[in-house]
């Protein structure tokens, strides 16, 4: 027989950590489809515009030749970046500097 209530996180504590963006800061428009994550924390956006990436300070907006919506992104064992748009298909790979 327990008496009163148990409770596993009182209060505020233990609630989930959100940051909103809007479209103005990130740099693109205001519809999202999809998002991955990479193995470096980095965050792509399947966006109205292309594709954005987050490395969790600054936004950068990749878009494909043919400017299309990006409506899937998905990583594969190697990290690639895979990109599908409206006809049209393809993946993303860093620079020689790591861009």
């Amino acid at each position: 027989f327990l008496e009163g209530w148990l409770l596993a996180q009182p209060g505020p504590q233990g609630l989930p950590f959100f940051v909103n963006y809007s479209s103005q800061q990130y740099g693109a428009g205001s519809q999202n489809f999809c998002m991955v994550q990479d193995r470096r924390g980095f965050l792509y956006v399947g966006n109205h515009n292309g594709v954005l990436e987050f490395d969790g300070s600054e936004w950068r907006l990749f878009q494909i030749p043919n400017r299309s919506e990006i409506h899937s992104l998905a990583l594969d064992a190697q990290g690639r970046l895979y990109v599908g748009g409206q006809r049209d298909f393809g993946y993303l790979l860093p620079d020689s500097v790591g861009k």
